[in-house]
């Protein structure tokens, strides 16, 4: 008998790569997963500290939100009814007003809201990063941290804001195994080009990865437009920003030919945020177009202020999305749509994980399965598993969460923080901010 720290068997095991295999268990020695195979063998060979019984359930690789403002969870509802510059103004206006606190109170309800949703990793652009990676500690969630970097155009202030976000990155690198420091210039639209080249500069002589806004609207292709003469990605091209750099691209909604010719040739990585695109009126992006230029697809939230932070609910939006767009029926697999929210998601953000395979982190969820939307589950003659978990399962379908190896939430139970805490502080934090946004 060999040993190990956690067993789960009699699962229904789901990923991207393997597709659907029943009764099946997984080791987990320390964080990562040791072996994977027929629950009947794993039993007979393995001695565990702890065993979970996935019966009923489907085992998934934890769900990666690749982007994400997770302390936005303040701002849920306050920017409804407008987009655009219009958009822009009314959350510059609250955001001005952030304390620290107001970040990590805002931040630990976005963790929370995150795991019981069955996220186990996320990218994340804000300011007062700092308290943001205190959270995640906390709550033991994996995270990639960018601490956005903006001067809107005022080139004065580039260095001071590339050397702030720099700063953030050392403080954190190697600080927590679950953290991954990035650099995060807000958008071409928002940052002058002294701001972009010295973020492209630092992210080379470091190492670091980039993440930034590109191509998210009408109003950022207007004005680049106006202010250029040419696209996001052709002017970023023109400065040299994405050479020799891996670049993180949320939304990536506006491209045309040459944009996705110039992508394709570098390590570029795109995050699609449908619900909330599609809820400011902003558009779809077009999916089988980018993965046929060769573009890495992976799938995010945004933040609060434009959508929730249901990553299973994201999916069947974006699989809808792409009906909706091509006209036809199944424009991309229900097993593409969940590689962009796991496998995808970690080979961007160079994490090993997104699948159920040994020697991956040991990150996972148990989806339950015995829910009426999700029944009937039917493996053979025609499966239907990955179909039905992506068009109907949401976050509340989520039981059990597993990260870097250690129980997060267990029978719906986060076990890291007192949920009660976190939501009464934010209730009041929110409330005061609105407040003085108001005045």
């Amino acid at each position: 008998m060999r040993n190990c720290d956690l067993l789960v068997t009699n699962g229904l095991v789901v990923d991207a790569h393997h597709g659907v295999r029943e009764d099946f268990a997984l080791a987990v020695a320390g964080n990562r997963l040791i072996e994977v195979g027929p629950s009947k063998e794993l039993a007979s060979q393995y001695r565990a500290e702890r065993t979970l019984d996935a019966s009923g359930k489907a085992i998934l690789p934890g769900l990666i939100n690749a982007h994400s403002h997770a302390s936005a969870t303040l701002f849920r509802g306050y920017a409804s009814d407008v987009s655009g510059k219009g958009f822009f103004d009314r959350m510059w206006r609250i955001e001005a007003l952030l304390t620290d606190e107001d970040v990590y109170v805002g931040a630990l309800a976005g963790c929370l809201e995150m795991i019981k949703n069955g996220v186990t990793g996320f990218a994340n652009h804000f300011s007062h990063m700092d308290q943001v990676a205190r959270a995640v500690e906390e709550t033991g969630i994996r995270a990639g941290l960018s601490r956005t970097m903006l001067d809107r155009g005022e080139s004065g202030d580039a260095r001071r804001e590339v050397e702030e976000g720099v700063r953030f990155a050392e403080r954190w690198a190697g600080r927590c195994p679950r953290i991954q420091p990035m650099l995060g210039p807000h958008a071409a639209y928002t940052c002058s080009d002294e701001l972009l080249r010295l973020a492209a500069e630092e992210a080379r002589r470091t190492g670091l990865m980039l993440h930034i806004h590109v191509a998210e609207s009408p109003h950022e292709q207007e004005l680049m437009s106006r202010r250029t003469g040419t696209t996001t990605v052709q002017h970023l091209e023109q400065l040299n920003f994405f050479s020799e750099n891996r670049v993180l691209g949320a939304h990536a909604l506006l491209l045309d030919d040459q944009d996705l010719a110039l992508l394709s040739e570098n390590d570029f990585h795109a995050v699609i945020c449908a619900t909330g695109k599609m809820n400011r009126g902003q558009g779809i992006a077009d999916l089988p177009r980018m993965l046929g230029a060769g573009i890495n697809v992976c799938l995010g939230t945004d933040g609060s202020a434009s959508d929730n932070l249901d990553l299973l609910m994201a999916m069947k939006v974006t699989y809808i999305a792409q009906n909706h767009l091509h006209q036809q029926v199944q424009a991309l697999s229900p097993e593409t749509i969940l590689g962009m929210a796991t496998a995808n998601a970690a080979d961007a953000l160079g994490w090993e994980m997104g699948r159920i395979a040994p020697g991956q982190l040991a990150d996972f969820i148990l989806v339950d399965t015995r829910r009426p939307q999700l029944r009937p589950l039917i493996t053979r003659p025609r499966s239907n598993v990955v179909f039905n978990l992506v068009y109907y399962a949401t976050g509340a379908d989520v039981d059990t969460v597993v990260i870097d190896g250690k129980l997060v939430m267990e029978n719906r139970q986060v076990r890291t923080v007192d949920e009660d805490r976190v939501l009464d502080d934010l209730q009041e934090h929110a409330q005061r901010l609105w407040q003085q946004a108001e005045l």
